[in-house]
C-alpha cells in the first residue's frame, strides 16, 4: 500500500469514526422486524427515472412491511437529487411511496439516511421545506407528510442482548 493509499484509508476511517460517534442507536432483538432498502433513486417520472418501472412493486413491498410491523430503513439515495433538483416534484410523482413512508413515520418506524445522490437532505430544514406536508386532492387540503423528519448520516442497529451491532452509513 502506498503512502497516499494509507493517508486516504486513515481519512475515511476518521470520517466513519465521527459518523459513528454521532449516530443514533436503535435496539433490536430476534423479534424485531427490520427492512433496509437503498439506492431507490426515485426521480421525476421522466425517461431518466430509474425507479419508475419498480414503483408498483416497491409500493406493494412497503405496504406488506407496514402491515406486518416492520421498521423501514432507507439507506441513502432514496431520491435522485443529482439529476433532479426538485424533491417536491419527486414526491408528487411518487406520492404513493411517500404516503407509505409517512405511515411508517407516524408510527416511528422510519429511518432515512442520506447518500451521495441525495446529500442535500443533510441540510437542516431541507426536508421540512420540501416534505413537511402535501396537498391531498381527495380531501382538498394540506396534510402532514414527514413533518420534522431528521435524515441521518449514520445509524447503529444494536442488539439488545449485547451480541453485537450493525453500523449503517
Amino acid at each position: 500500500m502506498t503512502s497516499l493509499q494509507c493517508a486516504s484509508t486513515r481519512s475515511v476511517r476518521l470520517k466513519l469514526d465521527k459518523v459513528y460517534e454521532h449516530a443514533k442507536a436503535v435496539p433490536f432483538d430476534s423479534q424485531s422486524r427490520l427492512v433496509i432498502m437503498s439506492d431507490c433513486h426515485r426521480g421525476q417520472g421522466n425517461a431518466a427515472d430509474n425507479f419508475l418501472a419498480n414503483q408498483v412493486v416497491c409500493f406493494g413491498a412497503l405496504e406488506y412491511y407496514y402491515q406486518n410491523g416492520f421498521t423501514y430503513i432507507e439507506l441513502g439515495d432514496g431520491d435522485e437529487l443529482w439529476e433532479n433538483r426538485q424533491l417536491k416534484i419527486i414526491a408528487e410523482v411518487h406520492s404513493d411511496i411517500f404516503w407509505m413512508l409517512s405511515k411508517f413515520y407516524e408510527q416511528k418506524r422510519l429511518y432515512m439516511l442520506y447518500g451521495n445522490h441525495d446529500i442535500v437532505k443533510r441540510r437542516k430544514g431541507y426536508m421540512n421545506e420540501h416534505c413537511n406536508c402535501y396537498y391531498c386532492e381527495s380531501s382538498r387540503r394540506e396534510l402532514p407528510l414527514l413533518p420534522g423528519i431528521n435524515v441521518l448520516e449514520g445509524l447503529i442497529l444494536r442488539s439488545k442482548d449485547g451480541a453485537g451491532e450493525l453500523f449503517l452509513a
